[in-house]
């Protein structure tokens, strides 16, 4: 008999204080977030009850982890033929699972996408899921964690960009001077998010202090999309009496969210896999 294996793909992201990012104690805040999580909170969205399932608490050198299952479940029933008549019969909520792990110091969040739960089903569900469950908090954005340095490799690749455009989130505390940064512009305008857009048809440039700036934020606190071309190898003159646009080249940080696909033998295995991805990645973020 095939041994079952315990298997996913894992994303990682920020979970962020947002309607409350201006409190003055967004620290306090934070250390609610994982009591809102062991609560198991749960609603219903559409046909779906959401809920959270499965959770507990290890601690292990020094950092807390919480693990849990985020579940969709919905209503269903069968038609069945008693005599003459069509009788409906409910049948138990059919459920599905994703598995995460929570790490409350740095606030990441290690969460499998699944055919049934996508990303961003799994983020805007688990964002109203902690706002419902302890009302202190106020709403979170869950921001997914981008490899920057996949981002800037796409963009130097780029003969010409052309445009590229920023959304941020007001950071929650970070010891990046970038982040700083960041957190103080949008403070003194009062303001939690933030879109910056750059544009040049004849190219930007590419190693500019803003540009660069930008995906830093966006490692954490955003997303980014840029748009370009490389330009097409010479011809001889007599080929020259149509000139050819270059295909446009779209780059998107979605596309570069540090994710990891597991497979072990074990649950027990594969949390700990969970646990070394996620200190992984907490460790890049410092």
């Amino acid at each position: 008999m095939k041994r079952k294996r315990h298997q996913g793909k894992f994303i990682a992201a920020k979970v962020n204080i947002h309607e409350n990012i201006f409190s003055e104690n967004v620290e306090g805040l934070i250390r609610l977030i994982p009591h809102a999580i062991l609560k198991k909170p749960e609603i219903l969205q559409g046909d779906y009850r959401w809920k959270i399932t499965e959770t507990s608490e290890i601690n292990e050198d020094g950092h807390t982890f919480i693990y849990g299952d985020l579940v969709r479940s919905q209503f269903e029933s069968v038609e069945v033929l008693e005599g003459d008549n069509l009788i409906d019969y409910p049948i138990p909520d059919r459920a599905y699972t994703s598995r995460f792990v929570y790490e409350p110091i740095s606030e990441v969040l290690i969460f499998e996408e699944t055919s049934k739960i996508r990303r961003d089903d799994f983020t805007k569900i688990f964002e109203k899921l902690i706002q419902q469950s302890d009302i202190q908090i106020g709403e979170v954005v869950i921001s997914y964690i981008n490899k920057t340095e996949d981002l800037v490799k796409k963009i130097l690749a780029l003969d010409v960009l052309t445009k590229i455009e920023f959304e941020f989130i007001h950071p929650n505390f970070h010891k990046k001077e970038t982040f700083r940064s960041l957190a103080d512009i949008l403070t003194e305008e009062n303001a939690k998010k933030m879109k910056l857009n750059l544009e040049n048809e004849k190219g930007l440039n590419k190693d500019g202090q803003t540009i660069n700036q930008g995906l830093e934020m966006i490692s954490l606190y955003g997303e980014a999309k840029a748009t370009g071309y490389n330009e097409l190898p010479s011809r001889s003159k007599k080929h020259t009496q149509k000139k050819k646009k270059p295909k446009l080249i779209r780059i998107d940080s979605r596309e570069s969210v540090h994710t990891e696909n597991m497979s072990e033998k074990s649950e027990g295995e594969l949390k700990q896999k969970l646990r070394g991805f996620l200190l992984r990645v907490a460790q890049k973020l410092n």
